[in-house]
């Protein structure tokens, strides 16, 4: 799924990003950048995907799969 169509299923459920990035204490280009797949946050894409009711690895495939040890992803953005 392609940020456009992440923003699209947020709107549909009257999700803003600023509400996700409030619920982390980010900022909403922090969320934004997870959406649109320029930055990498695992508990920010499982809270976009759980915004909008589908599983995580639907909406982020690269979660698809179960996460490899030693993955350099940003758990804190």
């Amino acid at each position: 799924m392609n940020g456009y169509e992440i923003v699209y299923h947020l709107k549909r459920r009257g999700v803003k990003v600023k509400d996700i990035a409030n619920q982390f204490g980010v900022s909403s280009p922090a969320v934004s950048q997870v959406i649109h797949g320029k930055d990498s946050s695992r508990r920010i894409s499982e809270a976009v995907a759980k915004a909008i009711g589908m599983p995580v690895g639907q909406v982020f495939p690269k979660y698809s799969q179960s996460p490899r040890a030693g993955a350099n992803d940003k758990e804190a953005a």
